[in-house]
């Protein structure tokens, strides 16, 4: 009977250490197997009355990011943090709550981060937009909290727009 026993908790144990394993290794590809794209960068100049009732130039940019998950497990994204950069200099900060569902081998969604950028913020960057010119080189870095079956999991980005090739 001892012998039995003993046996049982040498096989339970086993089985869970298999599966903190499993679970370990699905966390590991889930951040390999989920991925994210810019899909496309709108800005829009428009003057707004600031606080002393003078126009003034702002710039609302929109990002719309495409997240891909190759991975066998349906998910959802519950939340985004994002810095946006342009031209490497930081331009703000966002949170994204809204919940996403992005379904299981080759599924994917998007969403859109919306940034203002005021006369201050311009002219602190040292950023110049100008008339019939492309925009600057657009960096977003930010991580995404996924919910799937297994738990919780961050997987971190950094989405590159509008860089020249000879960087690379």
């Amino acid at each position: 009977m001892h012998k039995l026993l003993r046996n049982s908790f040498i096989t339970l144990g086993a089985a869970m250490l298999a599966a903190l394993t499993g679970c370990s290794m699905i966390k590991e590809n889930i951040k390999e197997q989920v991925t994210y794209q810019i899909r496309s960068v709108d800005a829009q100049v428009t003057m707004r009355e600031t606080q002393f009732g003078i126009p003034a130039p702002t710039v609302d940019i929109g990002i719309s990011v495409e997240i891909l998950n190759n991975s066998p497990i349906n998910l959802t994204l519950n939340k985004i943090s994002y810095t946006v950069f342009l031209d490497d200099k930081e331009m703000t900060r966002g949170e994204t709550n809204e919940e996403v569902q992005v379904s299981a081998n080759g599924g994917s969604n998007v969403i859109r981060f919306n940034t203002q950028l005021g006369t201050r913020e311009l002219l602190n960057s040292g950023v110049s937009l100008t008339r019939n010119r492309g925009l600057p080189p657009i960096r977003v870095e930010g991580t995404g909290w996924i919910t799937t079956r297994f738990g919780e999991h961050e997987v971190p980005f950094t989405l590159n727009y509008n860089e020249s090739d000879e960087e690379a």
